[in-house]
């Protein structure tokens, strides 16, 4: 890969700046997260920011894959990904906007930033090896999993997690961690 990128990227853009614990292998970091002043309806544009960006890059990944794996890659991880990624992304927007009647949190310019961000913390897939890709999609996923915990954390701390939104958060956790499965087993390059 290209680019030097630490734990450290993902919790600066997310500002509290904390990786979960179950997260901190290699990380060497005693950052705490400070729930109290972690604002908890501005983090929801990061997490919509990253969302995007994740959603962006998918869609990037799916087309631009190569080499032997094309058609598995193309079809069954990235498209797969991107498409499912498409429809949380939007079931996401719903549930920030139902719940905050906010539609501030939803502005297009300010999720473009957000998500101009995120990316920049990732190599492209464009002119990236098929492995690269791989590898670049499981960094992307593992730290999406460190937004969804870090903003179940601030919902939680700051009374704002309901029931729909704490089963929303679990079920992207959930789906997310087969995506993990599903990317490291493809990102091996060492097969016996």
């Amino acid at each position: 890969m290209s680019k030097k990128f630490d734990c450290n990227d993902i919790r600066d853009f997310l500002t509290p700046k904390l990786k979960p614990s179950y997260m901190e292998e290699g990380c060497g970091s005693s950052m705490t997260l400070d729930l109290e002043t972690s604002d908890p309806i501005k983090l929801c544009t990061k997490f919509l920011g990253a969302f995007r960006a994740m959603h962006i890059w998918f869609h990037s990944a799916h087309v631009m894959t190569k080499g032997t794996s094309f058609s598995g890659d193309h079809e069954l991880l990235y498209g797969r990904i991107y498409n499912e990624v498409t429809d949380q992304l939007d079931g996401a927007m719903e549930k920030i906007l139902g719940l905050t009647d906010d539609e501030s949190l939803l502005c297009p310019k300010e999720m473009t930033n957000s998500t101009q961000l995120a990316l920049d913390l990732y190599d492209s897939p464009s002119n990236s090896s098929a492995h690269n890709i791989a590898l670049t999609a499981l960094q992307i996923v593992e730290n999406f999993l460190t937004v969804l915990e870090i903003g179940y954390r601030v919902k939680k701390h700051h009374g704002m997690m309901t029931l729909g939104l704490e089963d929303f958060m679990a079920s992207l956790a959930n789906t997310h961690e087969g995506y993990v499965y599903l990317l490291r087993q493809r990102s091996k390059s060492n097969l016996d």
